[in-house]
Order: structure tokens, then sequence, then C-alpha cells
């Protein structure tokens, strides 16, 4: 009940047999909340009923006790019936006259393809102090365009959560109206809650699935090489990109892909290769459809390099393999084997690098002896050249760049480790080393991101100083693994507190910030993606695209995942959900 209202219930009472005397009743409520507020009226000769007023003085909070019942055989109750006193429970909240308050969406603008349903999430919040109250939401739009899906929550933080969709059955135009949103304190609504704000308005573009272009490349413009795109591990695409062209070109389901899988992708040759499973498929870019695939056995990680597709995985027999073949064709070309490490006689894990090339030579992960490594090759023929007792590659000019208790140099031309910078803090504690990679910046400058507190799962992004030999900067927040460098800027999103940071190469300065839309997925997914003048963050299964200089969202996807970017001009999406999408971007 709300502050200053008066509230009747009805209290029904049934004899054990019918009665045959007159019998009156005494009702008494030692904490003086519950009050009979009239005499009770006898319904047959074993049914009473009796309406008991909660007062409207009340003052804010929640009351509990028992209201005593006392069957007599006369008014006063001098002469109660044995046996016949009851204890009956009770529980009543006085809540503030306005007990939540619409906080958002104030308005709501999605744009997606037919098929697709967009999802929003709305909140109402409840005054600090207050309760967890009874509360039910209903959504109406007279034209049918939302409805109000189940999911709801009280998040603990005086909020209460909803979640608005769009029916997927819209076609391809424009959509534009008010849903009425409501705050009852039953599941029928029949009785509201006062809200501030009870109409949202909304304008929804639908468009049409697909757009099957000719594929032309950009000039300088090299391929996507797999993971984070380049040798640097920058996953930037120095192009200039007009969001007006954007369109859905194909859709690929991953076969058997659970709703959570998420595989990155290398681009080459006009083709797109990802792994199902042990499967490894390559598609064409033209339309999406099958080229080739091949079976590996166990999950393959792929690169790719002109017209060779490198694929690394393992045996039964404890070693790892990396293939070399024919990314157009599928036929192999070389195979290079290499055991797990071992110390003291037992097999440990062996890192996961994906492999990388640069300047006809190939980088990928290894183990000799007890110690694993990055091995060199000759990237044509899977000709072996040296051995580095490191734990990712990244290149920059003629340095090869990793992380483990700080920065490592090494000469990638020889493997010859020359110096490390070292770190208060671990750069490394994982065999699958390659997420954590170092991403090059300008000449002389190395990010890196620390492991994340066990505890508060903080972690640092940190920039190396490579000509002094030492630390620049760092810069606390609840990181994730991925994070993006383009034109003296670098881009990572704090997962705490949904924003993403754009901060400055030289000195760390948060340059502008863009809090990322909230939405009711918990499972978060975060990839970022830069080009001249567009940055795309993928998070919470939305996929966004922000212009560098105005610091705008000016593109939206419902869908979201590992991104990359060919250079034939399409924006790839490795989607939650099991489903490759590909958009045309120029």
């Amino acid at each position: 009940m709300l502050l200053g209202e008066s509230r009747v219930s009805k209290v029904q009472i049934t004899l054990s047999s019918p009665a045959t005397e007159p019998l009156f009743f005494r009702f008494f409520d030692p904490t003086g909340v519950l009050q009979l507020s009239s005499s009770v009226t006898q319904e047959n000769n074993v049914t009473y009923t009796a309406l008991i007023t909660m007062p409207s003085t009340l003052s804010f909070g929640t009351y509990e006790g028992y209201m005593e019942i006392q069957v007599c055989r006369d008014a006063a109750c001098s002469n109660p019936i044995s046996y016949s006193r009851q204890l009956l429970p009770y529980s009543v909240s006085a809540l503030h006259t306005i007990p939540v308050e619409f906080v958002n969406p104030i308005s709501i603008s999605e744009s997606f393809y037919e098929g697709q349903a967009a999802t929003t999430s709305g909140v109402l919040a409840a005054p600090s102090g207050q309760s967890k109250i009874n509360l039910y939401i209903t959504a109406t739009d007279p034209k049918g365009v939302f409805i109000k899906t189940s999911d709801f929550r009280w998040n603990g933080d005086f909020m209460y959560e909803f979640t608005l969709k769009t029916v997927p059955s819209l076609a391809s135009g424009r959509y534009r109206g008010n849903i009425e949103i409501r705050a009852c304190r039953d599941l029928e609504c029949s009785a509201r809650y006062p809200v501030t704000t009870m109409s949202v308005p909304y304008d929804v573009e639908v468009r049409a699935l697909s757009t099957l272009t000719a594929l032309t490349r950009w000039p300088g413009v090299s391929d996507w090489q797999g993971e984070r795109g380049n040798a640097q591990r920058t996953s930037y695409v120095p192009v200039t990109l007009d969001v007006s062209k954007f369109s859905r070109r194909w859709t690929w389901p991953i076969p058997g892909a659970s709703y959570m899988h998420r595989t990155p992708m290398a681009i080459s040759s006009n083709h797109v290769f990802l792994n199902a499973g042990a499967i490894l498929y390559a598609l064409k870019e033209s339309d999406g459809s099958v080229a080739w695939s091949r079976d590996f056995g166990r999950d393959p990680f792929s690169s790719t390099s002109g017209d060779m597709l490198y694929v690394r995985t393992g045996t039964d027999d404890s070693r790892q393999v990396l293939y070399g073949l024919n990314a157009s064709t599928g036929t192999m070309v070389f195979t290079s084997y290499s055991s797990f490490p071992k110390r003291d006689g037992y097999t440990i894990p062996p890192l996961w690098m994906k492999p990388m090339v640069s300047g006809g030579k190939l980088f990928h992960s290894v183990a000799s002896g007890d110690t694993n490594g990055v091995q060199a090759l000759e990237a044509l023929t899977g000709t072996p050249l040296w051995f580095a007792p490191m734990t990712s590659a990244t290149l920059q000019g003629s340095n090869l760049f990793s992380l483990d208790q700080g920065l490592s140099l090494a000469d990638a031309t020889t493997g010859t480790l020359q110096r490390t910078i070292a770190t208060p803090e671990m750069m490394w504690t994982s065999t699958s080393a390659s997420s954590l990679a170092p991403v090059a910046g300008a000449p002389g400058s190395i990010f890196g991101m620390t492991q994340p507190e066990s505890a508060s799962k903080t972690r640092k992004l940190v920039n190396f100083n490579v000509a002094q030999n030492k630390v620049a900067w760092s810069s606390t927040g609840t990181y994730g693994d991925n994070f993006a460098y383009a034109e003296g800027v670098v881009y990572v999103v704090d997962d705490a507190t949904s924003m993403l940071e754009a901060r400055a190469e030289s000195d760390g300065k948060l340059l502008w910030s863009w809090e990322v839309p909230r939405r009711l997925i918990s499972f978060a997914g975060t990839d970022i993606l830069v080009t001249k003048n567009l940055v795309f963050v993928s998070f919470s299964g939305t996929t966004y695209a922000l212009d560098v200089k105005t610091h705008q969202l000016v593109w939206t996807e419902p869908t979201g995942g590992v991104l990359s970017m060919s250079a034939n001009g399409v924006l790839y999406i490795s989607a939650l959900g099991g489903s490759v999408v590909g958009f045309n971007v120029k």
C-alpha cells in the first residue's frame, strides 16, 4: 500500500462444525497495525466474513505480526469458546507515494535487417532506501511493433529492469510510434503505481536483407591476416567509411555452433576462413557459400598471407601441427610437427599462439625440449629458421615483441632476444597467449595488458617506451583482452562501466569516452575494430560504430561477436548464436 492510503482486506472464518448458537468474534492486534473495520457478517451456518483495515497513518516501512481471532458466546468475549483462539500472520508494507520512477529509455531508435529482432532494456527506479516491492510491467504498442518479453529483474540497487523486443516478422521499412509503459502492483494491472514517464516514442528502420554487390579491393589495403588483422595486432583498417552505404551481404549459420560460439576469422584470396569445432570452412566472400572444408581432428587456429593459409592444431599423440595450404583450393602445401613440451618427464601445456606472417616469414608457437616458444619458418615452404623462448609475437619494424614478466624484445631476422622491460605485474601467465599478444603503436611504442587481479578483476593497460626501456604509463580498469590502436589513440572497453575509452598514446590521457547502451545480455564478448573515421565496438550482442571525431553513434547492428574486415570492403561479425554475418561497407 502507498503512504497516506488506507487498505481494507477481507478475512473469511470457517467453523469446523455448524454453529448451534449465536457467535461473536474478537479481533486483536497487539501492535495496532490491523483493525476490525465493521461487524462480522455471517454468510451461512459455518462461514463468517470480517473486513480488516490497514490505516492511512502508517509510516514508511514493513510491518509484520499476528492478529488474534477469538470465537466467543457474548459480545464482550467474557465467555470465549475453548480452543477457538487462532493467530493470523500478516506482513504489510507502506511504500512511498511515488514508489517508482521511469529512468530509461526516453526514446528508442533501432535499425536492423528483415528477420531480426531488436532488443532494448528499460529501467524503473525505486526511491533510495525503498525495499523490494511487488512490481509488474506492461508495455502496450498500438502498432504492434514492440512487445515486452518475460525478462524482468530486480538488480538489488533500487532498480527494476525489463526488456522490450520488436516482433521478428517486420517487413523492410520505417516504423514510428509510442509504447505505453505501465507499472502495476499485480499481474492483471488492476492497480497501478504512479510513474513520471509513461510514453516512449520509437523510430525503427528495418533494412532489406541482402545485397550481393560486385567485390572490388581497396587499393593498398592488406587482407585481414587473422587475429587482430595484422602482424602489429592493431585491429586497424586504413580506410574511410560512409555508413549510408552499409548493407547486409549474407549470413552463414555455423554448423553445430552453440549460442556462445564465437570464432575469429582470417580473410584472403576472396575467402573467409573460420572453424566450427574441428572443421575449418572456406567461405566465398561473394555469396557466403562453402568453397571447401577440411576436418583437422581438433579445433584449428588459422592465419593467411596472400594465397597461403596456415592452420595450427594438435594431435592425439601430444604433438602440435602446423599446416600450410593453398587458400583457394585447400590443397596441402606443407606440414610441420613439433612435440608438446615436457618437464621432468611430464607433458606441460603448450602455447596456442595463432600463426602470424610478415616479410616472407611465418611465426608460430612450438616447444623446444621443456621450453615453450616462437618458431620462425619460411612462409612458402615451412622450412624452420629459428626458435626463441617467447610467449607471443607482435611485429614492429625489424623487432618482435612478446609479453611475460614485462615486454621482451627479439630480432625478427635471427630470433635473438635483446632485452626485457620489466613490470611489477605479470603481463602473461596463460598458455593461451595469443589473445594477450602486445599491440604495436607508433615506432618505439608498444601496448600490453596485465593479468587481471583475482579479487577485483581489474588490470592495467600498459604502454612501453622501447627506446627509453621503461613503462611510459598505465591505466587501470576492468578491461577485457581485446583493444585496438589507430593514429595515436588506443581504444579499450571497461566491462564494469560499459565505457568505450579512447586514450592518448603519448600519456594515456582519456581523450573521450562513450557509454555502451545498457542491454540485458549477460555475456559481453567485447571486440573492437578501427578505421580512419570509425571505431566499431561489439558489446553484449550488439555492434556499434562511432565517429572518431564527433564521438557520436552513427550505426548500430543488433549482432555482436568477433569483428574483422576484408580488403574487399566487407565487415564480418562472427556472431553470438553461431553465425557469420557479412556487411558491405563500401
